[in-house]
C-alpha cells in the first residue's frame, strides 16, 4: 500500500512539471496581453440593414416618383403642378413631425419607427393600384411622403454614424449604397411594368418590395446604439480600450456632445442648415421633374428611366469616393467644393438635348450629388455628435423639407407658366452657390457646457 502511494506521488508530481512547463506561471504584476479573436462588429450588421432599408425607401423618393408623374398626370388628365402638389403636401407634413421624431429616436431608436412606416407606406403603394380619385391621391402620397421625409429619412440618417466614429465616412457611404441601388433599379424595373402593364401594377410591386426587403430585416436586426450591447463605436469593446499595456487599442478620439439647445445657438446649426435646405430645394425639383424633362427634350420615356438609373447608379460612385475623402480631409472644404461643381452641373442642363449629352450629365450629376446626400449625414454627426444626433437632425430636417417640397413646386410653377425649365434650372444653380457659401464658412462647434436638450 505504501508503494502505491509512492508510486501515484510520483506520478502527479511528474504530471505537475508538465504543467508547469506548457504554461509558466506569470509574475506578479504582469499584464495578460492574450485576447480574443474579434468577430463581426455588430455596426456592419446594422448597415446592411440600412443599405435594404434604403433600397426601397428610395421607392418614395423623387427617383421613383418621377416615373409614375407622366403616366398617371396623362390618365387622370392633372397638370403637374397637382402632381407635385400633394408630395409637397407630404414633405411639409413629414418636416412638422421630424423635430418630434427626432428625441424618440434618440431615446428608444429607430427600430419600430421604421417598421410601422415602412408597414404603412408600402400598403400606401399598395392601394394605389386601385385609386380612382384625386383624394385618393393625395391622401396615399401625403401620408406615404410624409412618414418617408418626418420618419424614415430622420430615422435612418442617425443609426450608422452612432456605431461609427473613426469609421464614419467609409460606413455611412457604405449604407447610402443601398438607397443608389434602389434608386438605380427601382424606376427600371417600375418602367418596365408601366411599359408592359399599367402603373397601377408598378405601384403595387413596390409596396410589396417595402415589406419584404425593408421592414422585415429592421424588425430582425436593428439597435439603438452599441452601447447597448456592451459595445464602443468602431467595433471597440471596453475590455478593448487602452490600458497603457502592449497591444491594447489606442483610445479612440475625443467625441463632441452638444445638445439640441446648445446647436441652437451656434452658427454652425444654421449655416448648415441652410446649405442644406437649398440643396435639397434643388436637388428634389431636379429628380421629380427629370423624366418630364428629358422627355420634353425629346427622348423617349424608357431612355430617360436609364438616364435616371444611371444618375442613381453614378451616385453609388460618388457615395464611395466622397466618404473616403471626408475621413481624410476637412468635410466642410470637400462640401464646399462639392456645391460649386454641383451648380454646374445643374446650368449644364439647359444643353441636354441628345442621348450622349443626357448620359454623360448623368454621370457626372449621380457622382456629385451622391456625394451631397451622404456627407449630409456625415457632417451633423462630426460637428453635435452621436447623443443628440436625433435631435438636431429631426430639427434640421424640419426645417429642410421645407424647401425640399418647394423645389418641385417651384418647377412646376415654371414649366406650368412658361412651357419650360430654363428659368428655374438658373434659380437652382444660383442656390448651390449659396450652398457652398454657406458650408465652406460653418465652423465645428467647440465643447459646451452640458445642457438638457
Amino acid at each position: 500500500m505504501a508503494l502505491f502511494a509512492q508510486r501515484h506521488k510520483s506520478k502527479v508530481d511528474e504530471a505537475q512539471g508538465d504543467i508547469s512547463q506548457k504554461a509558466p506561471a506569470r509574475e506578479p504584476g504582469t499584464v495578460n496581453n492574450e485576447r480574443k479573436k474579434p468577430g463581426i462588429y455588430y455596426g456592419w450588421v446594422i448597415v446592411g440593414v440600412i443599405m435594404l432599408a434604403g433600397f426601397t425607401q428610395s421607392a418614395g423618393t423623387f427617383n421613383v416618383l418621377g416615373v409614375f408623374m407622366s403616366p398617371i398626370t396623362d390618365e387622370f388628365s392633372w397638370n403637374r403642378s397637382t402632381f407635385a402638389g400633394a408630395i409637397g403636401i407630404g414633405s411639409i407634413l413629414g418636416g412638422l413631425i421630424s423635430p418630434l421624431i427626432g428625441p424618440l429616436v434618440d431615446r428608444y431608436g429607430s427600430r419600430w419607427a421604421l417598421v410601422i412606416s415602412f408597414a404603412i407606406m408600402g400598403l400606401a403603394f399598395v392601394l394605389m393600384a386601385w385609386m380612382t380619385t384625386l383624394w385618393q391621391f393625395y391622401a396615399l402620397q401625403v401620408i406615404g411622403r410624409m412618414l418617408n421625409i418626418g420618419v424614415v429619412a430622420v430615422a435612418t440618417s442617425v443609426i450608422i454614424p452612432k456605431w461609427f466614429v473613426e469609421r464614419r465616412g467609409r460606413a455611412v457611404s457604405t449604407g447610402m449604397i443601398g438607397v443608389w441601388l434602389g434608386a438605380t433599379i427601382t424606376p427600371l424595373y417600375v418602367q418596365a411594368l408601366i411599359s408592359q402593364w399599367s402603373w397601377r401594377v408598378g405601384a403595387a410591386a413596390v409596396g410589396l418590395s417595402l415589406w419584404v426587403v425593408s421592414m422585415a430585416p429592421a424588425a430582425l436586426f436593428l439597435r439603438r446604439q452599441p452601447e447597448d450591447m456592451g459595445l464602443l463605436p468602431d467595433g471597440r469593446s471596453p475590455e478593448e480600450e487602452s490600458d497603457g499595456s502592449p497591444g491594447s487599442r489606442p483610445p479612440p478620439p475625443d467625441e463632441i456632445s452638444i445638445t439640441l439647445n446648445q446647436a441652437r445657438r451656434t452658427q454652425a446649426f444654421y449655416l448648415l442648415t441652410l446649405a442644406m435646405s437649398t440643396g435639397w430645394f434643388v436637388r428634389t425639383g431636379v429628380i421629380l421633374h427629370l423624366i418630364s424633362f428629358l422627355i420634353d427634350r425629346g427622348l423617349s420615356p424608357s431612355t430617360a428611366a436609364m438616364v435616371m438609373s444611371l444618375n442613381a447608379a453614378s451616385s453609388i460612385a460618388g457615395t464611395i469616393v466622397f466618404g473616403q475623402l471626408v475621413d481624410r480631409f476637412s468635410i466642410r472644404k470637400v462640401m464646399a467644393a462639392n456645391f460649386v461643381v454641383l451648380a454646374i452641373i445643374v446650368y449644364w442642363m439647359n444643353s441636354v438635348d441628345a442621348i450622349p449629352i443626357a448620359l454623360a450629365w448623368a454621370v457626372v450629376w449621380g457622382v456629385t450629388q451622391g456625394g451631397f446626400t451622404s456627407m449630409q449625414q456625415i457632417i451633423y454627426a462630426n460637428y453635435f455628435g452621436r447623443r443628440y444626433l436625433g435631435s438636431i437632425q429631426g430639427t434640421a430636417r424640419g426645417i429642410q423639407t421645407i424647401a425640399q417640397a418647394s423645389g418641385p413646386l417651384a418647377a412646376a410653377a415654371v414649366f406650368d407658366a412658361s412651357g419650360g425649365y430654363f428659368g428655374i434650372i438658373v434659380a437652382y444653380s444660383v442656390a448651390l452657390m449659396i450652398s457652398a457659401v454657406a458650408v465652406f464658412l460653418s465652423r465645428k462647434p467647440q465643447p459646451l457646457n452640458q445642457e438638457t436638450a
